[in-house]
């Protein structure tokens, strides 16, 4: 992602206004809130979903998840039918 400024921030489904720290390979998103349970969603625009870079990390990423479950899978199998 090219732009950190383009994200929605929201806690408890309230859009809050925030500040981003350029950290050079990174960025640190501030904004203040009462400390207690809370959530928080950082969702970036529909149109970084035309992204190279986000269409290679979401394919990384579901592939990742696959071979985990199925890694997981295949490990209970082995290990019940061992028993």
């Amino acid at each position: 992602m090219s732009d950190p400024t383009i994200l929605n921030v929201y806690l408890d489904a309230n859009q809050l206004e925030y500040t981003v720290t350029d950290l050079t390979d990174s960025w640190q998103l501030y904004f203040t809130y009462k400390h207690s349970k809370h959530t928080v969603l950082i969702a970036m625009p529909q149109a970084i979903e035309n992204d190279p870079i986000y269409k290679e990390t979401t394919v990384t990423i579901v592939t990742s998840a696959a071979l985990a479950v199925v890694g997981v899978g295949l490990l209970t199998y082995f290990k019940k039918r061992k028993n």
